[in-house]
Formats: structure tokens, C-alpha cells, sequence
């Protein structure tokens, strides 16, 4: 499982892979409850579908959850088991209407246990290219909400204003017990679990897939090449900078180039 991850905050990363960008402040490290960057099919005002990349809370808070739970309920449904995801009362719902998303990341954090005690360990790409995780998503609105636009949630866990909409997603996790890296990771005894690891050309395919696409992006078989490396805990950096041009929040970019390689994705 995942509960603390860097978020990959590059706008000119977003700009030129993604064609869109974040326009608000977000914490550098997540954890459960804390803001991230987050890339998801939306309908637009014509009804249909364009990517979005926004703020999103690491933990799905399901739709139906009541308004005193909003806040806590981030620490525990952060991670979403593949095998029950679409099964569980918390997750059936965003998977039954293909609510896939992809939360941006750099790496993330796991524990070892191989030298007899727990260690910070980096999870990352060979590459040490920015990555995702495949996600479900949910978005929860108290009765009668209306966003105008006008409020914004804190990066970190707090009880969102009645009138913003809390956007919020769980990372799909798989068995790992024959994972070279992930493998590895937890105590001794404790079942291997990994999130579900995609690279950039793979975001639109899963974004995309139909249920049955998505069942089979869910076997793993496609998980890049990862490395682990040792990493001391620091303190949480915060208030790392996405950019706040109002100029540069333009509509998204729903165009797809399938030969554009490294460059802008949507």
C-alpha cells in the first residue's frame, strides 16, 4: 500500500506532456487527506468529455458519506484493493461509472524491513521520470451545494466549506508477492501490495479503458521497471509552488497525438 508519495508539481512538465497545469498551491509531500495533483475525464458545459488536471484529496470520500465523516474519512480509504474495488460499498460506485484517474507523482514511500528494522525506502521509476498511479474517483457535495468558484479547500486534512465540491481519489493497489521491488517492502508476514505504477504514455489508455480494459490494466502486467533506494525521513516540504497564472488555465486539451512521444500528451 501507499500513504505518503511526492507529487510531481512541475508545470512545465503538465504544460508540455499534458497541456494543462494546476493554478493552485499544493503541499509537495501527500498523505492521507492532503491535496494532489490529479488528472481525470470531466464533462465539460457542453457534456462532453475533456481531460482535467485539478487538485484532488488522497482518499476517496465517497459521495454518500455524511458531512461529519468528510474529514475523517480520507485516512482510511486511500488505498483500493483491485481484486474488490469494484465490489466494496466505498469504490463500486466510481468503478460501476469508469471514474479512472491518475494522480501525479515523482515516487513514493514504503518501509523495509531487510536489515531488521523499518526503513524509508524511494520508490521510483529506473528512468526517475515522473510517473502515475492509476485511481478511482469520487466526488462528495453537501445538499444543496453550490460552487461558485470563489473558496478553495486547504491543502492539508480540514473540514471543506459546505459550498466546494470535495474532489478525492484512492490509488488501486495489486499484489506484489513476486514483485522484484515491492516485494520487498513491509513487515514480514504482511501481504506484498503495490500501486498500480503507469508511465506517461499510459495515462490516456487507462483514462480511457472500458471495463474490461480496465480489468486487464489491473492484472499488472503492463507495471514499468521500478527502483528503490534508501531515504531518511525529512520534514514535510510545503507550499510548493503549481503556479498560479490565471493567463495559463486555459480549457483542456482533449487533442491526442499518438505519435507525440515526449511531447504534449493531450
Amino acid at each position: 500500500m501507499c500513504t505518503n508519495f511526492t507529487s510531481n508539481l512541475d508545470q512545465d512538465w503538465s504544460r508540455k506532456h499534458l497541456g494543462l497545469e494546476l493554478t493552485q498551491e499544493l503541499p509537495l509531500e501527500a498523505y492521507p487527506g492532503y491535496l494532489a495533483p490529479f488528472l481525470r475525464l470531466e464533462k465539460n458545459a457542453s457534456g462532453t468529455l475533456s481531460y482535467a488536471l485539478s487538485p484532488a484529496r488522497f482518499g476517496l470520500v465517497p459521495h454518500w458519506t455524511q458531512e461529519a465523516e468528510v474529514q475523517r474519512i480520507s485516512r482510511y480509504t486511500y488505498n483500493a484493493r483491485s481484486e474488490t474495488a469494484s465490489t466494496k460499498p466505498s469504490y463500486r460506485t466510481p468503478f460501476r461509472q469508469r471514474h479512472w484517474g491518475v494522480v501525479l507523482l515523482k515516487d513514493f514511500f514504503e518501509p523495509s524491513y531487510e536489515s531488521g528494522q523499518a526503513q524509508r525506502m524511494r520508490i521510483s521509476l529506473m528512468s526517475d521520470e515522473p510517473f502515475g498511479v492509476a485511481c478511482l474517483w469520487d466526488e462528495w457535495r453537501a445538499d444543496g451545494a453550490h460552487d461558485d468558484g470563489s473558496q478553495t479547500v486547504s491543502p492539508q486534512l480540514t473540514q471543506p466549506p459546505k459550498s466546494v465540491p470535495v474532489l478525492s481519489f484512492s490509488m488501486l493497489t495489486l499484489n506484489a508477492d513476486h514483485h522484484p521491488v515491492m516485494s520487498r517492502m513491509h513487515a514480514p508476514g504482511e501481504e506484498k501490495r503495490t500501486p498500480l505504477v503507469l508511465t506517461l504514455d499510459q495515462f490516456k489508455p487507462w483514462l480511457e479503458a472500458s471495463h474490461e480494459e480496465a480489468r486487464q490494466w489491473l492484472r499488472g502486467e503492463h507495471m514499468p521497471t521500478l527502483k528503490s533506494q534508501l531515504a531518511p525521513s525529512t520534514r514535510i516540504q510545503k507550499g510548493a509552488k503549481s503556479v498560479a497564472n490565471e493567463k495559463a488555465n486555459a480549457k483542456p486539451n482533449s487533442n491526442f497525438n499518438p505519435s507525440a512521444g515526449q511531447g504534449q500528451l493531450f
